[in-house]
């Protein structure tokens, strides 16, 4: 059975579009597309208990600026979901690589930010947090998948890639992940809910974002974006939510997260 988890049914035809004056609708950059991208990917969904994507930094013109997110007043999805969101968000994608014993490890990450992450309606949440950020890695070995990686409040879990959901649509690739509502805490990522079909794990969870597909908003290759928008992304203050992919973070996190396949692999 094709099931639906911990979101809920929602008729996005009935949702605003986004207004230009909103924090979750800026507009970031178009596509910086990364090399061989299709060699091991995540497509996203996002339950309707909580935000969709946002860009993290808004481009006017030729200058670029801090998404200011929003408080945790409201829904937990208030003013955060609209119908039209996804396709103005940025992905922010990152892959590092090293060598060992004449194989090359890399990881690639996929930072995802939303406008906040609120663990109940209303104004008196005490946990949630303006601004959100989590992550999900693809592992791979001389260029082929091992493992898929993703983050719940600053911990990654990581799945053998033979174990994680594949979205067959997107080629052999491309795993399933969901920002979720994670029981009575805030949001985080998941692996999508998974059958055995020819001896593969693919999707069995209908995505609930306004696509109903499986999506990946344009991804911004940090390697390729230009430098005011770096310096805008890596010197904001996100608060209680953690940029991994910046300089001072990035290698840390990839030591201290790769597979525990991978104890002897390190990062520099």
């Amino acid at each position: 059975m094709i099931y639906s988890t911990q979101g809920f049914s929602k008729d996005w035809s009935q949702v605003p579009l986004c207004s230009a004056d909103q924090p979750a609708c800026v507009t970031g950059l178009s596509t910086l597309q990364p090399i061989n991208l299709e060699n091991g990917k995540i497509v996203f969904d996002f339950d309707t208990d909580g935000c969709l994507a946002s860009a993290p930094v808004q481009k006017q013109g030729e200058n670029y600026y801090p998404n200011n997110g929003l408080s945790t007043s409201g829904t937990l999805e208030g003013q955060c979901s609209y119908r039209d969101q996804l396709s103005k968000a940025n992905i922010i994608y990152k892959e590092k690589c090293t060598t060992y014993q004449n194989s090359i490890y890399c990881g690639r990450i996929f930072a995802l930010y939303t406008v906040k992450d609120k663990a109940v309606n209303g104004n008196l949440d005490f946990i949630g947090h303006r601004h959100d950020l989590e992550h999900a890695v693809v592992w791979m070995k001389d260029g082929k998948v091992t493992h898929i990686g993703v983050s719940a409040h600053g911990e990654l879990t990581n799945t053998a890639a033979n174990l994680s959901p594949l979205a067959k649509e997107y080629g052999n690739n491309a795993y399933a992940v969901v920002y979720h509502k994670d029981g009575v805490l805030t949001h985080a990522l998941r692996l999508a809910a998974s059958k055995t079909s020819n001896n593969i794990q693919v999707v069995n969870e209908i995505p609930e974002n306004p696509t109903g597909k499986w999506v990946l908003p344009n991804v911004i290759d940090i390697d390729q974006a230009p430098t005011n928008y770096i310096n805008t992304l890596f010197s904001s203050d996100y608060g209680k939510a953690t940029l991994e992919i910046k300089p001072s973070r990035l290698i840390n996190f990839l030591n201290s997260k790769k597979p525990a396949e991978w104890n002897n692999v390190t990062f520099y």
